[in-house]
């Protein structure tokens, strides 16, 4: 047994000691892993500054795509189960003006207008609110070589569980954007009640969208519920999707026909 000479500006007790307290001054400190990581779980202002950041990174990358998807948040209840309301139909008219301004400048546009068949008070829809929104589009003049989207969009991307909620919507056209590297740049047209709650959700699936803000002929959504929906979007469930995803799981429940699949 070779026998080391006591070095005593090494004791290893006390190498010991000061090897944890600088792991212990690196994890404390501001710009640690540790710190980082409690700032996540306490500030979500943290995490949504990265998901933001992320988020523009990959729009970032469609610099100079040439086509446009236009969505047009759908609204239920529909007018004898088969045609839009009167908000419904505000969106689809300034979905459909933004794209013939897109068309005449020279753009390549694609509408997805989202939504699976619904059910209010009791009552189911005839047809899906994607059906409803592009037959409405179909029977105005469109611009020349808009492509159309609804139900294909929903069952490809949310087969069974259909598009009942703006989670469902943001992920379905999050999905189509990035599905496609001809899409440059997405343009929402939706109702003030939806804008934060929707930018949010897009977001939080990767993508960044340009909101386009339509005012309803009559307001009748509740403020209470859409501040609380919008809260929860922030603090506790950034896209609405998953088993565990509260307020998903409610509006599934409250408008999914029984036994319907989109």
């Amino acid at each position: 047994m070779i026998e080391r000479e006591h070095n005593p500006e090494y004791d290893r007790p006390k190498h010991r000691l000061r090897r944890f307290g600088r792991q212990a001054i690196k994890f404390a400190h501001p710009e640690g892993w540790l710190a980082s990581a409690i700032r996540k779980a306490v500030d979500p202002e943290v995490r949504w500054n990265e998901r933001f950041s992320e988020a523009a990174a990959f729009m970032g990358t469609r610099v100079g795509a040439p086509k446009t998807l236009i969505v047009v948040a759908a609204q239920d209840q529909l007018v004898d189960g088969l045609y839009p309301n009167d908000e419904f139909v505000a969106r689809l008219e300034h979905g459909l003006a933004g794209a013939h301004e897109l068309v005449r400048a020279g753009g390549i546009v694609e509408i997805y207008v989202p939504g699976s068949r619904h059910r209010h008070d009791g009552i189911d829809d005839e047809v899906s609110l994607a059906t409803a929104g592009l037959q409405w589009l179909q029977s105005q003049e469109l611009p020349p070589g808009v492509v159309l989207h609804g139900d294909d969009a929903n069952i490809k991307y949310k087969s069974e569980d259909g598009v009942y909620n703006s989670g469902d919507e943001a992920l379905v056209a999050a999905s189509l954007f990035k599905d496609d590297a001809d899409f440059g740049t997405i343009e929402l047209y939706c109702g003030p009640n939806q804008n934060r709650r929707w930018s949010l959700q897009a977001i939080a699936n990767g993508v960044v969208v340009n909101v386009n803000t339509v005012m309803p002929p009559t307001d009748e959504h509740n403020a209470l519920f859409e501040e609380i929906a919008d809260r929860y979007t922030y603090y506790c469930d950034p896209t609405w999707q998953g088993r565990t995803s509260f307020l998903a799981a409610v509006s599934r429940r409250m408008r999914q026909p029984r036994n319907d699949t989109i």
